[in-house]
């Protein structure tokens, strides 16, 4: 049963993140973490400003959410020189839920084989109630 929020508000239906590697960042989520890649958009650039035309994917990451990614045709990688990696790569992240502790070494795993090692020395880490597992994907997000 879903519950619902005031408003109506069920849950997150996608978050996205742009990305400069289109092809590693497929590989990487369809075919390492093993979420179907199910839908993507090409479409022309639009709006009031010029805007490049774009791929926007979305992985089904399960209970109905999606993780969503933006390519934008030709535009460099952005670096921001007033962002530290602290903001831009370690504090921003993604935590997928797993029930159990077999699903956590199933991924970690996966992820080892393919040759994207588990920060912190490759092992979990336990935050007060929850146990989480990082590492950086094809774009160097956490």
């Amino acid at each position: 049963m879903t519950t619902k929020l005031e408003g109506g508000l069920v849950g997150v239906d996608h978050v996205a993140y742009p990305t400069w590697k289109p092809k590693e960042t497929v590989e990487f989520y369809r075919d390492i973490l093993g979420f179907p890649l199910a839908h993507c958009i090409l479409a022309p650039g639009w709006g009031k400003e010029p805007f490049p035309d774009f791929a926007h994917f979305f992985f089904d990451i399960g209970a109905g959410a999606r993780l969503a990614f933006f390519y934008y045709f030709g535009l460099p990688e952005y670096q921001d020189p007033n962002l530290t990696d602290l903001l831009r790569f370690k504090a921003r992240h993604l935590a997928m839920l797993v029930d159990t502790e077999e699903e956590l070494v199933y991924y970690q795993k996966r992820l080892e084989d393919a040759g994207y090692p588990i920060r912190h020395g490759g092992k979990p880490i336990m935050h007060e109630l929850i146990e989480s597992l990082y590492c950086f994907d094809p774009n160097g997000y956490n």
